[in-house]
C-alpha cells in the first residue's frame, strides 16, 4: 500500500485549558491543495485545533506537522480567517486586503497581486469604502483576499460563512471553492454546516463532544459539486453519528 502523502500531518492531538480538556486524541491529514472540513458540535474543540495549527496556542500533547515543520508563532505560510473577519474599521477595504503585506513590508512588490485578487473577488467597485458601508459579503470577500494576498500555503477557516444569510453564503462557498481550486490552496475548514463541509470538503473530519475525539474520516469526490447524490447518503451518515454520540454523553 502506497504512504499518502500529507501537507498537514496531526497525531493523538490532545488540547487542555487548565484542569479543562478540550480535545481528547485528535488524528487526521490533509492532502497537498485539498479542502478537510472539521464538523462536530459547538464547544468541541475545533477552534481550539485551528490555533494550535496556526501556532497561537503551543500548549498541547501530541504531533503536529506542517509542511514537515511544527507549528510556531508568526510562521509565513499560514494565513487564518476568524468568524468576526477581523477588518479594521479605520482602514478601507483595499487597506484591509493590504495589511499583512504592510506588516512584512512587502507591499510595494506585490501590489499587482493585490490588484488582481481584488478583481478576482469582486472587489473593484467597493475598495474605497469602510467596513461599515460593506454587506456581510463584501466583508468576508475582503477577509479572504487579505488572507490570500501573503500567498499561504496553508488556509485555516473558522466558521467563515455563518454570519452570512442563505443565499450570500452559497455565492461565497461558490466563490472560495474556484479560487481554491485555481491556486491548489490546502485549506482546513471548520463549520457547523454540513452541507457547507459537504460542497467544500475534499476529505470530512467528525469529532465528538469534548474531550473530542474523530468519530469518522469521509473521503468526500462529491465536494464542488451541489448536485452530488451522494450527499444525502453522507449528511444522514454524519447526523446519525453524532446524535449517537450526543445520546451517549460523547462516549460513542
Amino acid at each position: 500500500m502506497v504512504k499518502e502523502h500529507f501537507a498537514v500531518n496531526v497525531v493523538k492531538l490532545g488540547i487542555s485549558h487548565g484542569q479543562y480538556k478540550a480535545v481528547g486524541e485528535v488524528s487526521f491529514g490533509v492532502k497537498p491543495g485539498s479542502v478537510l472540513a472539521l464538523v462536530g458540535p459547538s464547544g468541541c474543540g475545533k477552534t481550539s485545533i485551528l490555533y494550535c495549527l496556526a501556532g497561537l496556542n503551543l500548549e498541547y500533547s501530541g504531533l503536529i506537522e506542517i509542511f514537515n515543520a511544527p507549528p510556531q508563532r508568526g510562521r509565513r505560510d499560514i494565513s487564518i480567517i476568524l468568524q468576526d473577519y477581523g477588518l479594521l474599521p479605520w482602514k478601507t477595504a483595499r487597506d484591509n486586503v493590504e495589511l499583512g503585506l504592510r506588516f512584512r513590508g512587502e507591499l510595494t512588490g506585490a501590489r499587482d497581486r493585490v490588484k488582481e485578487l481584488i478583481a478576482r473577488l469582486g472587489l473593484r467597485d467597493c475598495c474605497h469604502q469602510y467596513p461599515h458601508q460593506l454587506s456581510g459579503g463584501q466583508k468576508q470577500r475582503v477577509a479572504v483576499a487579505r488572507a490570500l494576498s501573503v500567498e499561504p500555503r496553508l488556509l485555516l477557516m473558522d466558521e467563515p460563512f455563518s454570519a452570512l444569510d442563505a443565499l450570500t453564503r452559497e455565492d461565497m462557498q461558490e466563490l472560495f471553492s474556484k479560487v481554491q481550486r485555481e491556486l491548489a490552496l490546502t485549506t482546513i475548514l471548520v463549520t457547523h454546516s454540513l452541507e457547507e463541509a459537504l460542497f467544500l470538503g475534499d476529505r470530512i473530519v467528525v469529532l465528538s463532544q469534548s474531550p473530542a475525539k474523530v468519530l469518522l474520516t469521509l473521503d468526500n469526490p462529491g465536494a464542488g459539486n451541489r448536485a452530488d447524490p451522494e450527499h444525502v447518503s453522507r449528511a444522514e451518515l454524519i447526523r446519525a453519528l453524532l446524535a449517537a454520540d450526543r445520546n451517549q454523553g460523547g462516549k460513542l
